[in-house]
């Protein structure tokens, strides 16, 4: 039995008590000036969960599995927060690509956060958006993703979701491992200024977050 996208959209929103995780239409964080998308059919393209929050922690602290001359790929992007602070950083990927919902409010928005921080990223950097609608054929988003997956979701995410993920995942041949945190990463390690959100509140995000690392089993 295959789960409506628009059920887990819903239970995914119910952890946040039906409010954005930033109550702004923009988000601050470090160098980049995010704005959030309008509302969109029954899309949550209009907030910002915690899952980018805590990839973006990853990446500005030099933990996000980056090789030299490799290809990031983000899906149901949004804001786009993750792959653009991404390509700010010295450890960046040669190519960024960042998608969503091929709707003209969710993927004009992306567009615009994309061209609006384009002055931050590394030079070296390429960074795009394109449209891609989760389900369909993603054998063009696969063909340019040549070495490491990452796969975050909030734990408000059924996990049976994750797990048909991971499965269609291992099908089209990555290898996946979730990743496990000690005591040690208790708390936000992030340094830089995110507005809106304090210490405390950062943390309880990070806390409710899954995260895997994959791997191509041919690499």
């Amino acid at each position: 039995m295959n789960d409506d996208p628009e059920d887990i959209l819903n239970d995914s929103l119910a952890f946040l008590g039906g409010q954005p995780v930033i109550d702004d239409s923009f988000v601050y964080y470090g160098p980049l000036t995010l704005q959030i998308a309008q509302k969109a059919n029954t899309l949550l393209a209009d907030h910002l969960f915690s899952p980018a929050l805590y990839l973006a922690e990853r990446i500005e602290r030099g933990l996000f599995p980056v090789q030299s001359g490799s290809t990031a790929i983000e899906l149901g992007a949004g804001t786009g927060l993750p792959s653009l602070l991404l390509a700010t950083t010295p450890n960046h990927p040669a190519l960024a690509v960042v998608t969503d919902y091929p709707d003209e409010n969710i993927l004009g928005n992306l567009k615009k956060n994309l061209e609006n921080n384009r002055p931050n990223f590394q030079p070296a950097c390429r960074v795009e958006c394109t449209g891609y609608e989760w389900g369909t054929d993603a054998g063009s988003l696969l063909r340019i993703l040549l070495k490491v997956s990452v796969q975050k979701a909030g734990k408000y995410t059924r996990r049976n979701v994750c797990e048909d993920f991971l499965r269609k995942g291992r099908e089209a041949g990555l290898i996946f491992d979730e990743i496990f945190t000690g005591p040690e990463e208790a708390g936000w390690k992030g340094t830089m200024k995110v507005r809106g959100l304090d210490q405390e509140a950062l943390a309880v995000r990070k806390a409710n977050c899954y995260y895997w690392v994959g791997r191509w089993a041919n690499v």
